[in-house]
């Protein structure tokens, strides 16, 4: 029994007449099956090119006849389908032999004897001469059906043909093969090779094309000057596809000139406000870049980045924006978003534009966050509320600068300026930063505001003080400011002090309760003195230890000697600090003050541990408090001489270094209370086992060489002794070891 299946078997196996004749029988029924319907165009789809390729054309009618037949809709798109079955490419071959079978017709009546040009025709000749293979493109596609291949064939030839003619520079006949070439449909989905060098054919075609070739050519061998000359004579009439490539040469261009130094800024602020009209991606790499070029010429102040950040968008970073970077020797660079925002805030704080405040304020708030440990974001913002009138809101983040800045004159000016309301806590603030040490030259503005400050509240003396300070270090026009305070009948009568120091003083402590009001006074102990040296040919530095209670360890912190304010205090007094936790280091010491109950080391507990070996050559002892709890100290730090094994009652501290924490001896006695069982055992009665020089107990105890030669131990001996407990850095693990031994 004849079957569709049949047939295709026997169109596979080569047999196209046998199939052919059994695919007519099957559709010489009223109602033929869908699968017989293609059966039947599959192989008159195969006849036909098979007898167009043998210049024989006496079936090719009857052929087209039973084409036509079959049963044929259009889908969505357009195309023609078999119904209800569909198959692409069975839809384009038909629709190719049909149109196969009219080229014929008219060759016919053309009297040329019928012979026609099939795509494949087309494709050979276009390898050998593209000149005919367009003229036999043209032909193919010349007839009233033309299919889908011929149609290829004709772009592909107008495409090389487009090129040729670009490169050559011959533009007199391109517009005529683009309008050509627009009117082939190409279905981007189905051969995305031909719709993209279409593209890029037609873009060869648009009257730009040349100058845009030139300025491409120049960027590949990094001549970025005159790829921007080429640019530059289409801008701003620069197409929209091209901004990307023009905008990179811009940065590129502008990059080498600022290697070059300072007498090419203005030629690259020119490129900037150039980039700032393209129509650019964003967030993308080359606006992040730009973004980059920005800040590097606002570092050399000659560029206001407060201003041009708003222009270059402020939500338009990249996430790789906000990644810091850190070099091999572990040292952290600021991400491009923190850095430039930062620097954008000190360029308008300068420049005292609201504006700009109330535009960049909102990403400095978002971004603060981020980055808990960059203090100038939080003075910036700070910066900005008292600018904007917001001073109450502002005094929160002026507290939190002082803090991380006690020392900063400036800092405490900050905080006083939110007061401009309460007179006496702003005195008290520029009272604390008058006394802080500062170039007398920086503070010119500071002494401005005191004297004015002073004179309102009545105490003309000081004023007067200030005012003459401020005239000696003052340039005319600063002078020309104090002129409504010098013309005051008071001025001429105060008493001139030869300083403010002692009034301030008096007056700086209430700063310090403004700032540590809600911070609560914690006990401590004061430290010894220690020498910091210098680098770089500073001189060396003088330092405080101050022990702050944290659990079994009080902390060790330590604050500039100079800034404790009890210099011969001894090491172990009783003291009260105020502190916070930072991120960055655990405490910070805002404030010491003696406590008036309290013993020396009160805040320390007593532990015993035990000496795990004593080094004679550099003068230390190592000790084991509890596992993972070991550290060395000095042999000047105990009264009497310790062995290997003897107890020890120390006194420590913890403190934090680059290699995360450690432990620290403050105090040491000898002992003869036993340590914990955790790090110390006695055992008896043990089989030893011996292996050359070393040693161990049935129990697993190890015996060094030195115990068994001082013992002369032999394997089998049964023993008893001490142990303690020992990390062996080789096997990574912590076992234990006899420090004492005798035979039993």
């Amino acid at each position: 029994m004849d079957t569709s299946k049949e047939v295709f078997s026997l169109r596979k196996a080569g047999q196209l007449s046998e199939a052919y004749r059994m695919a007519v029988r099957l559709n010489n029924v009223s109602a033929p099956d869908i699968w017989d319907m293609r059966a039947l165009a599959w192989c008159l789809v195969d006849l036909v090119d098979l007898e167009i390729s043998q210049d024989n054309y006496q079936n090719l009618h009857r052929y087209s006849q039973q084409l036509e037949r079959i049963r044929v809709g259009k889908d969505e798109a357009g195309y023609d389908v078999l119904t209800p079955v569909e198959d692409a490419v069975l839809i384009a071959r038909r629709r190719r032999a049909l149109s196969l079978i009219d080229q014929v017709k008219a060759s016919q009546r053309e009297g040329s004897g019928g012979k026609i040009i099939t795509y494949k025709d087309i494709y050979a000749k276009r390898k050998e001469n593209i000149n005919e293979a367009y003229q036999m493109a043209l032909q193919a596609a010349a007839g009233s059906n033309p299919s889908e291949m011929e149609l290829h064939a004709l772009a592909w030839c107008l495409v090389d043909i487009i090129k040729r003619d670009f490169l050559s520079g011959t533009y007199q006949n391109l517009e005529a093969y683009s309008q050509q070439l627009q009117k082939i449909k190409v279905n981007a989905q189905r051969n995305d090779v031909l719709a993209t060098q279409q593209a890029y054919a037609l873009s060869m075609c648009e009257p730009s094309a040349p100058i845009i070739f030139q300025a491409q050519e120049h960027s590949k061998q990094e001549n970025y000057a005159e790829a921007i000359r080429c640019y530059n004579k289409l801008f701003p009439n620069i197409p929209q596809k091209y901004h990307t490539s023009f905008g990179w040469d811009l940065y590129r261009h502008s990059k080498q000139l600022h290697m070059q130094g300072q007498h090419t800024v203005l030629q690259i602020k020119r490129y900037l406000q150039q980039y700032l009209t393209l129509d650019i991606e964003k967030p993308s790499k080359l606006h992040s870049a730009i973004l980059w070029l920005a800040k590097e010429i606002a570092k050399g102040g000659n560029l206001d980045l407060g201003a041009f950040l708003p222009l270059w968008g402020l939500n338009f970073f990249r996430q790789e924006d906000f990644e810091r970077s850190v070099a091999n020797d572990g040292r952290q660079f600021p991400a491009l978003a923190e850095d430039a925002i930062q620097r954008a805030c000190k360029a308008t704080v300068k420049s005292k534009k609201k504006e700009n405040m109330q535009r960049i304020f909102p990403v400095l708030e978002n971004i603060i966050d981020q980055y808990p440990d960059n203090i100038w974001l939080v003075y910036y913002k700070a910066k900005f509320l008292l600018d904007l009138d917001r001073s109450i809101e502002a005094q929160k983040y002026c507290r939190a600068v002082c803090k991380n800045k006690l020392n900063e004159f400036w800092a405490w000016e900050l905080l006083g300026d939110t007061y401009s309301n309460d007179q006496q806590s702003a005195l008290a603030c520029y009272s604390k930063a008058l006394l802080c040490p500062a170039e007398e030259s920086l503070t010119i503005k500071l002494r401005r505001k005191a004297a004015q400050l002073l004179a309102e509240l009545g105490h003309y003396s000081q004023a007067k003080f200030e005012i003459t300070v401020h005239q000696n270090l003052s340039q005319n026009k600063q002078m020309q400011e104090m002129e409504f305070l010098t013309s005051q009948e008071w001025f001429h009568k105060a008493t001139l002090p030869s300083s403010n120091k002692d009034f301030y003083m008096a007056h700086a402590d209430m700063a310090e309760e403004l700032l540590l009001a809600d911070v609560p006074w914690v006990d401590a102990a004061a430290g010894e003195t220690f020498t910091v040296p210098g680098k770089d040919g500073k001189p060396n530095r003088l330092r405080r230890r101050i022990y702050i209670p944290t659990g079994s360890f009080p902390l060790e912190e330590s604050c500039p000697e100079k800034f404790f304010p009890y210099p011969n205090l001894p090491p172990g007094s009783p003291i009260s600090v105020k502190g916070e936790g930072r991120q960055d280091k655990p405490y910070q010491i805002l404030s010491i003050t003696q406590r008036e109950t309290g013993m020396p080391w009160d805040i320390f507990s007593m532990h015993v541990g035990v000496i795990s070996f004593v080094n004679k050559e550099k003068y230390v002892y190592h000790i084991l408090i509890k596992r993972g709890i070991e550290t060395f100290f000095h042999f000047n730090q105990i009264d009497e001489r310790v062995n290997e094994g003897d107890f020890v009652m120390a006194r420590i501290a913890q403190f934090h270094d680059k290699q995360g924490k450690k432990y620290r001896i403050v105090s040491a006695e000898k002992t003869t209370q036993q340590p914990t069982s955790e790090i110390y055992k006695i055992f008896s009665f043990d089989v030893v086992s011996i292996s050359g020089e070393i040693g161990f107990t049935d129990s697993n105890i190890f015996i060094p060489p030195n115990i068994i030669r001082a013992n002369h131990l032999e394997d089998g001996d049964i023993v008893s002794g001490s142990a303690m407990l020992n990390y062996n850095k080789k096997k990574s693990e912590w076992s234990w070891k006899a420090i004492s031994i005798k035979a039993t």
